[in-house]
């Protein structure tokens, strides 16, 4: 139960997990082994210099392909980056060596 309490939507630890590298503010598309990021696509509300997003707190509402990650998305989601935040706190397995 305390991980689910952990994730709650609403948790800021939750959201500090983000490392803002915007790689999920592009199209992806699923390929043979795996996904491809389309870096010629980007969100238009993502500031590629930065990686952040310029409409951050109202993402949900006026970016019509941004989703709310979820623990579901962090633990079994295709379409997340290997370099992920969430996915290198729920997927150990999954880290890349340094």
């Amino acid at each position: 139960m305390a991980l689910i309490h952990a994730v709650r939507r609403s948790d800021p630890a939750w959201e500090r997990l983000c490392v803002q590298c915007g790689l999920c503010c592009y199209e992806r598309q699923e390929v043979a082994g795996g996904v491809k990021v389309m870096l010629n696509r980007p969100c238009p509300h993502l500031n590629i210099d930065k990686g952040k997003c310029t409409v951050y707190e109202r993402r949900f509402k006026v970016g019509a392909l941004c989703r709310k990650v979820n623990l579901f998305h962090a633990l079994f989601g295709r379409r997340m980056p290997l370099t992920c935040g969430y996915v290198q706190r729920y997927r150990p397995w999954m880290r890349r060596s340094a």
